[in-house]
């Protein structure tokens, strides 16, 4: 991650957490700073990873459209 962050690529987050538990994970101090776009499972209708929602609506919030987004 801080390669493709030092390269300028934007990184975003689709988990299946949300709440509780996406919080607790993203309080990490070393974590929550590469991510500019976070979707859980409390930000997408239905759908389960590796649904498309979750690229439609991580794009926009990491300043890409979604057909230019990659998945890992």
């Amino acid at each position: 991650m801080q390669a493709a962050r030092a390269a300028g690529h934007p990184i975003g987050l689709g988990t299946g957490s949300g709440g509780a538990i996406l919080s607790y994970i993203l309080n990490h101090p070393e974590l929550r700073q590469y991510f500019d776009a976070v979707v859980g499972e409390d930000d997408i209708s239905k759908g389960n990873k590796p649904h498309p929602r979750y690229l439609r609506r991580g794009g926009p919030e990491a300043g890409r459209s979604a057909r230019r987004l990659r998945s890992i």
